[in-house]
């Protein structure tokens, strides 16, 4: 398969255009979702179209077509399949899917009534699978004291505006991090920059809650659902860095890592003045069987099970 792209329902190549009025581009008015396939079939499509409409409405944007929208994403994964290997891949391989929806083009200007119809893209592309060896090693996340990351400053929208998660993730890649854990105010840690956070205690799992202004990932739900399925206790919860440190194991979730062992956590004071803590090791400082056993059974749940 390769690259796909359709706008508001016209499906080309990547040489796609938008108009550079439209306030997407202008002003990341926009909203959009991540899903990706298994066995050729969008994974929790209706969950993500459920968040897009709710993304819709924190923003004013009105009520997105679902009906539409579905239409144009199945075509244009079809379409990008058919196109053979023109990115390397076979008709089998499994397709990352962006669903973006902006407010539209009109005239330069704040003023949301001169915005026309919105604009609908839909971008297929072959995922791109992590390392096996991260599964294997674990990975170093940084902890960053912003003032906020895109989803609390929306109040709980997937907007197109992900400034602050891009800066954070650039802080953590100075240090040779995975990814930005990003704390909030009260020094809470609130979530990565494209992820959800998990820690282990025993038999709990706990979790940051979603009134710290983080986003409801379609992941983490599941993961909470296997967690319980397992016998666990599951909180959703307030860490602070240094809790979050001292856990039995920690782990990623989105829908690309779908569950990503931590080993290591990294950070700055909170007074911003750029000193480093000591990075420290998460339990022994190797991926722990809890992170692997609920990826075995995320992957079971999405009907594409791990060798």
């Amino acid at each position: 398969m390769t690259t796909r792209i359709s706008v508001n329902g016209v499906i080309g190549d990547d040489h796609a255009q938008i108009s550079v009025l439209d306030r997407g581009f202008l002003y990341g008015d926009s909203i959009y979702e991540v899903l990706r396939t298994y066995r050729g079939e969008p994974w929790a499509l209706e969950p993500h179209l459920d968040r897009l409409q709710k993304s819709a409405e924190l923003l004013m944007m009105g009520r997105i077509d679902r009906a539409l929208i579905e239409r144009e994403m199945r075509a244009t994964i079809a379409a990008a399949v058919d196109a053979g290997d023109g990115g390397g891949g076979e008709k089998h391989d499994e397709s990352y899917v962006r669903v973006i929806v902006t407010r539209g083009t009109g005239p330069i200007s704040l003023d949301l009534a001169v915005a026309a119809a919105p604009s609908r893209v839909i971008i297929v592309t072959p995922v791109r699978a992590l390392d096996p060896a991260l599964y294997q090693r674990g990975v170093k996340v940084f902890v960053v004291h912003a003032s906020g990351s895109a989803v609390a400053a929306t109040h709980g929208a997937k907007s197109g505006n992900y400034l602050p998660n891009i800066l954070a993730l650039a802080r953590a890649r100075e240090h040779d991090a995975h990814e930005a854990l990003l704390v909030d105010a009260h020094g809470h840690i609130a979530e990565g920059s494209s992820s959800n956070v998990f820690a282990r205690y025993g038999e709990t799992l706990c979790t940051p809650p979603l009134d710290v202004g983080i986003l409801e990932g379609i992941t983490r739900r599941t993961i909470i659902e296997l967690g319980r399925e397992a016998g666990m206790t599951v909180e959703e919860r307030n860490l602070t860095p240094e809790e979050l440190a001292a856990a039995d194991e920690v782990f990623l979730t989105s829908t690309l890592r779908e569950v990503l062992p931590v080993t290591r956590v990294d950070g700055v004071l909170a007074d911003g003045d750029g000193t480093l803590t000591e990075e420290t090791l998460v339990g022994d400082g190797k991926p722990g069987a809890v992170a692997h056993a609920l990826r075995r059974a995320y992957r079971r749940r999405v009907g594409d099970p791990l060798p």
